[in-house]
């Protein structure tokens, strides 16, 4: 056996490479390892020059198979211990050590579960990507749908609801007798049935018709002189500087009539034929870059006009006055605009331009305007505004109460 003086500090090496291999993880491990196989590589190499030089004979074999006998032992000793050692110390290597088969089938079967997976998932993606394919062309009928039904409802409605049924009011003075508007409904009537008519659409019978409208007709006249009498007022007060010199009388549906269905009830409205805005009075501005490109700048100014015009509706302009003058947008607006762009270009600067009114503009008339440059900040020079003068938009010149045309009248009664 080995002197006590070299076991001692064989197994204090033993120990200490436990202790760090207990502590160090995967390092500590390694200098386990190597500090095991050195120690029982030491002490087998002591056992068999111990035993060589004692000559010992163990089972009767010669000493020199004795000392190979040991060395043999030795190094199965060194692979086994090492063995024990690391599956006492690390699970995971006893894992790996004895239950290997176990961990390689559990690993393959988790493959096969990934590949499954993963050949679900491509599935479900290719899918999916049907399914946004099938949608999108459900989206895209679902639009041509929705736009041919919109073509058939435009192209089968015939009177929409609450739009005019005839394309221009009717206008009568303002001191009308009821003789003479009853001459005025009548007329009105039958442009209406006329139009019907072309249209493929029913107004029942002409008796019916006629007789109704001789009912309603003195409550209409009624609304007339209640209105009249309330700008009679208003002249006398002084909030208005003259009395409109119109009425006009509109006719509506209420409902849709499609081509071969019956106009039923017409509802008839009257309104004042007011002046909206005066003479020289500002309209509307907007500001241009005079060091933009000349075509940039009539572009802005054709643009400019066409939402000119939309704002002149919204502030009581009749659309009908409007698309006249859409109707007769001749050459010489053209060569006005011509003309500012010129002038904008030459100015090289930031130019005001104002559209203003060239004489009185009604409700139902003549819409003549006029454009004018000015620098920004300038004074605008409109004209002083009279107590009927256009109101922002949503107003009226008069007050109105509740259930109301614009004019403070009551709609009137509806008609057949």
């Amino acid at each position: 056996m080995p002197p006590l003086s070299t076991v001692g500090p064989l197994f204090a090496a033993l120990a200490v490479a436990v202790l760090i291999a207990l502590l160090g993880g995967e390092k500590g491990r390694l200098i386990f390892l190597i500090l095991m196989g050195g120690a029982i590589a030491y002490l087998g190499d002591e056992l068999g020059t111990r035993f060589g030089k004692k000559r010992y004979s163990l089972f009767g074999i010669r000493p020199k198979y004795t000392a190979q006998v040991i060395n043999i032992v030795t190094g199965l000793a060194i692979t086994l211990l090492t063995l024990l050692g690391m599956a006492i110390i690390s699970r995971d290597f006893r894992i790996a050590l004895f239950q290997v088969d176990e961990l390689q089938a559990s690993v393959e079967q988790r493959r096969q579960e990934v590949d499954r997976l993963s050949h679900q998932a491509s599935e479900l993606t290719s899918k999916v990507a049907d399914l946004d394919r099938e949608r999108q062309k459900l989206s895209d009928k679902n639009e041509e749908l929705n736009k041919a039904i919109a073509r058939k409802s435009e192209t089968f409605i015939v009177f929409p609801i609450g739009k005019p049924l005839l394309p221009q009011p009717f206008l009568f003075p303002i001191d009308i007798s009821q003789e003479q508007f009853t001459q005025v409904m009548l007329r009105m009537v039958d442009e209406i049935r006329r139009l019907a008519k072309l249209r493929q659409v029913t107004l029942g019978s002409e008796e019916k018709q006629l007789a109704h409208l001789h009912e309603v007709i003195p409550d209409i006249y009624r609304d007339i002189q209640t209105l009249r009498e309330r700008f009679q007022k208003r002249k006398e007060a002084k909030q208005i500087d003259v009395m409109p010199a119109e009425f006009f009388v509109e006719a509506t549906s209420d409902r849709n009539v499609n081509i071969g269905e019956e106009l039923h009830n017409i509802n008839f409205s009257i309104g004042a034929n007011v002046r909206i805005f005066l003479e020289g009075e500002r309209i509307a501005s907007f500001t241009v870059d005079g060091t933009r490109p000349r075509n940039e700048v009539l572009e802005q100014l054709f643009l400019f006009d066409q939402r000119a015009m939309l704002d002149m509706q919204k502030r009581g302009i009749s659309p009908y006055s409007l698309e006249e003058r859409s109707r007769r947008f001749t050459s010489e607006l053209l060569l006005q605009f011509v003309s500012l762009a010129d002038q904008i270009e030459q100015r090289k600067a930031k130019v005001e331009v104002e559209l203003t009114a060239r004489g009185d503009i009604i409700r139902y008339g003549k819409v003549d305007v006029d454009y004018k440059l000015a620098a920004p900040g300038a004074p605008r020079g409109d004209a002083p505004a009279g107590p009927d003068a256009p109101q922002p938009a949503g107003s009226s010149p008069i007050s109105t109460a509740a259930g109301t045309n614009p004019d403070g009248v009551p709609p009137a009664h509806p008609g057949h």
